[in-house]
């Protein structure tokens, strides 16, 4: 599931792949990808067809404390050994947020239904670091409507 939905959201940006010249030749780089809510049951499942797919994959998650559950641990140290970059923060640290972004070329959010409006804080920060080809929200009522100029409508009717 994972695998197939990644293929259709890469697709919507461009297939996923850029030109980019190394010295004399140009080169074939996949797009680097930043997933929020990447250790959730839909996220997770993200991370891996990410990687599985050769993109350099980035997941921002809240940080770990001594009450964080041990599976989700344990997640976070597959994903490393996988070769995925874990960035842990909140989302609203604005300034991590775009410092982050600035480093990949497609966002994904995967985040769970009660964080739908903290969605908000992602695009933000999106507007700000401006390099991001593609934005895909978790909630189907956040819909980019040109996502080169990150105009956004929430539940139909509300620009943001």
């Amino acid at each position: 599931m994972g695998q197939a939905c990644l293929i259709f959201l890469l697709a919507e940006v461009g297939g996923g792949e850029q030109q980019r010249s190394s010295g004399k030749a140009m080169e074939s780089v996949l797009s680097s990808i930043l997933i929020f809510g990447g250790t959730g049951y839909i996220g997770r499942c993200m991370v891996k067809a990410s990687v599985k797919m050769g993109h350099p994959t980035y997941v921002y998650s809240r940080p770990t404390t001594p009450q964080t559950h041990s599976s989700k641990i344990e997640l976070l140290k597959e994903f490393q050994s996988m070769g995925v970059d874990i960035v842990q923060g909140e989302l609203d640290e604005h300034e991590k947020l775009v410092l982050v972004i600035q480093q990949v070329d497609v966002v994904i959010s995967a985040l769970a239904y009660p964080q739908v409006l903290d969605q908000l804080n992602i695009i933000d920060a999106i507007k700000v670091a401006g390099t991001t080809k593609g934005h895909f929200p978790t909630h189907p009522h956040i819909k980019v409507r040109n996502a080169k100029h990150f105009n956004f409508r929430v539940h139909s009717n509300q620009l943001v």
